[in-house]
C-alpha cells in the first residue's frame, strides 16, 4: 500500500464522524421500547391462542412490560421526552409459525439491547444488560416450547 492508500484506508470511518453518522449505532431507547412492544403484544396473541401455552406466555408478556415502561423512563430521564409505544395488533398465521417468529424477535430484541448496553453511559448499562438477559432467557424459553411443539426435545 502507498501512502495516497494509507491516508485514504480510515477515511470513510473518519468522514462519517465528522457528518454525526454512526454506521453501526446502537438502538435507541424509544427503539428499544417499541420493539419490547411488538413482542409483548406478540406473545399475548399467541397467548390468547393456546391456552396450554398462556401462563407462561403471558408471563414473559408481564416481564416486557415492565420492560417497556423502564426503557420509557430510561429514555425521559436522558432525553426528557416521554416514550410512548404505539398500540399495534400483532396478526400471527399458525401458531408455529407465530412462535418461530417470537423467538426470533426475542434473539433480536436481546442482541439490540446488548448493543445499546455497550454503548450506554454507566448509569444505564446495568439496566439495558439485565433486560437483555432477561429477553436471551426468554429466547430460551421459546426455543423449548417449538422444540417440545415439534417432539424434538
Amino acid at each position: 500500500m502507498d501512502s495516497s492508500e494509507n491516508a485514504l484506508a480510515g477515511f470513510d470511518s473518519v468522514w462519517s464522524r465528522v457528518c454525526g453518522e454512526a454506521p453501526c449505532a446502537a438502538p435507541g431507547l424509544d427503539t428499544l421500547a417499541e420493539m419490547a412492544q411488538r413482542q409483548r403484544e406478540l406473545l399475548c396473541a399467541i397467548a390468547g391462542r393456546c391456552p396450554s401455552l398462556a401462563p407462561g406466555l403471558n408471563r414473559m408478556a408481564a416481564e416486557l412490560a415492565r420492560a417497556v415502561r423502564r426503557l420509557a423512563a430510561e429514555s425521559f430521564l436522558l432525553t426528557g421526552r416521554h416514550c410512548r409505544p404505539g398500540a399495534a395488533c400483532a396478526v400471527i398465521g399458525g401458531t408455529l409459525c407465530a412462535l418461530r417468529d417470537a423467538h426470533a424477535a426475542s434473539l433480536e430484541l436481546a442482541e439490540a439491547l446488548s448493543t445499546a448496553a455497550n454503548a450506554a453511559a454507566c448509569e444505564q448499562r446495568g439496566t439495558l444488560d439485565r433486560l437483555a438477559a432477561a429477553e436471551r432467557r426468554h429466547a430460551r424459553e421459546l426455543r423449548e416450547i417449538i422444540l417440545s411443539a415439534l417432539g424434538a426435545n
